[in-house]
């Protein structure tokens, strides 16, 4: 894995001494993807605010992760299911059938935990054991998982590492938001060493385009001295 020099990386709030650093969904919201523009459109031709329909699913998202939280560091006690959202449910029902059906211990390590380096930070949904190997777990009630989730993960590994935390799995729930269904999606890191490390690096290069264009985005045209 490729690494960063004179890294120094702590849990603590999203800020490194005098400099606010990137965040790892910050940087990869440098990537435009298709399917975003699309589905801007399509609620446009439904007269949908997009702004308004992306603050609603953040809301909604947030909800999902807080019910999960307290699930998870509340000795895993069911409350009554009644005004749960389904997203929550929908973890319940992967709980169950990764854990109980076939008798595996599932083991909150780290919850809600935000990691600082001095290049980029985040904020990571969950750290598990589950049986004998360990998970970076994230949540997604989104509809499209692709390659950037990875690239996510992949960064939030870096971040574990630096304080000496192995992790043996990079693993997307994706929960459904309308009835108790997940899909689970995997990368085994010893398996699928080379994807990963393509994976980070592939981050690392977003992350110096970011910084870059961030530093352009100061500078006046002017300054280029154009006549």
């Amino acid at each position: 894995m490729s690494t960063l020099s004179n890294d120094e990386v702590r849990i603590g709030t999203y800020e490194h001494g005098e400099n606010k650093v990137p965040s790892v969904t910050q940087v990869l919201s440098h990537i435009n993807e298709d399917y975003i523009a699309q589905w801007a459109n399509s609620l446009g031709f439904k007269g949908i605010g997009y702004r308004r329909e992306l603050n609603r699913y953040a809301v909604e998202g947030t909800r999902v992760h807080s019910e999960i939280e307290h699930f998870l560091t509340n000795d895993l006690c069911m409350t009554d299911p009644v005004d749960k959202t389904m997203g929550f449910m929908s973890f319940i029902q992967w709980f169950n059938d990764m854990g109980y059906e076939r008798n595996i211990l599932i083991e909150p390590i780290m919850l809600e935990k935000s990691l600082i380096g001095k290049y980029f930070c985040g904020t990571i949904d969950a750290v598990m054991r589950i049986g004998n190997e360990v998970h970076i777990v994230d949540y997604k009630t989104s509809s499209n998982i692709g390659y950037k989730y990875f690239m996510q993960l992949s960064a939030y590994r870096y971040l574990l590492e630096e304080i000496d935390i192995h992790v043996d799995k990079l693993t997307v729930l994706q929960l459904n938001k309308y009835e108790s269904k997940y899909k689970q999606y995997t990368i085994d890191i010893k398996q699928n060493e080379e994807l990963v490390d393509s994976l980070f690096n592939g981050f690392i290069n977003t992350l110096n385009s970011f910084n870059s264009i961030r530093v352009f985005r100061e500078i006046k045209i002017s300054d280029f001295g154009v006549k």
